[in-house]
């Protein structure tokens, strides 16, 4: 939401999300009907033991249906937000990228829903292995000395119901004809970014992340006291104005001492 707020909204609308919040209800109501017949089942039940067991079955499937009425008027809820943010932002396209750790199934899904494109590193440490067993070798693309890519096309991931497109990656190690496997996972078409063009994409993010590390241990940049853009970037200005300070004070004022030589850290 806050990305839409910046830089305008996805041009697809909204209706696959809503779909969760039937799906949530659905299944809120199967539990209910589930706990419903336990409980009548402990009604008539005879040894207190057993009625005691299905009257606590039946206590955990009305808290789980509880949970997921919860979230489905949540999904309602942010829905609603979003259509309100829309109906005032310009359409624009977004695309967002991640590492592994925001390559879920369950991310894919929502990004899918919402409309956006997105390129991830795929969660699993299992799938790329599993998928590059199908691959034939005259299909691996060399991107480096040590990494090539093989394009898999528009497929659907164990989990996820949309289809995907997946780029598959291996990675030479120390041991002959041994590789370690990654795949990426993206709705950008290959007539836009083939697989080496789409694994330059998303290694570009190495950029942001240098910057980031940079800002954290050498300017010490780490913990901000506000949490608004502009606050956000007033804070980096005054580091970057005490960083330059320190240098031109340890080069003009110092110069001649061992304090020439200090870290700016």
């Amino acid at each position: 939401m806050l990305i839409e707020k910046r830089v305008g909204s996805p041009p697809n609308s909204l209706v696959k999300y809503r779909t969760r919040t039937q799906l949530l209800s659905t299944q809120a109501k199967i539990l209910e009907d589930r706990a419903r017949r336990r409980e009548e089942e402990a009604s008539r039940a005879r040894k207190h033991e057993r009625r005691s067991i299905l009257e606590r079955r039946s206590k955990k499937l009305r808290t789980r249906a509880e949970l997921l009425r919860e979230q489905a008027v949540q999904v309602l809820k942010i829905s609603q937000s979003f259509d309100i943010l829309r109906q005032r932002n310009p359409r624009r396209g977004i695309l967002i990228r991640g590492d592994a750790g925001f390559g879920t199934i369950e991310n894919v899904m929502f990004l899918s829903e919402l409309g956006y494109d997105f390129l991830f590193k795929g969660f699993s440490p299992h799938t790329a292995p599993v998928l590059a067993k199908e691959v034939l070798e005259n299909q691996w693309i060399r991107f480096n000395p040590i990494i090539s890519v093989a394009e898999l096309g528009i497929i659907k991931l164990p989990g996820c119901p949309y289809l995907v497109r997946v780029i598959l990656g291996r990675t030479k190690t120390a041991k002959p004809q041994v590789f370690q496997y990654f795949h990426l996972i993206t709705t950008v078409p290959e007539r836009l970014k083939d697989p080496i063009g789409l694994l330059k994409l998303y290694n570009a993010r190495k950029i942001f992340e240098a910057f980031i590390k940079t800002g954290k241990n050498v300017l010490n940049l780490k913990y901000f006291r506000v949490r608004n853009f502009y606050g956000i970037q007033f804070t980096l200005v005054l580091g970057l104005l005490a960083h330059n300070f320190m240098n031109w004070a340890r080069r003009e004022i110092f110069a001649g001492t061992p304090l020439a030589r200090i870290g700016t850290r």
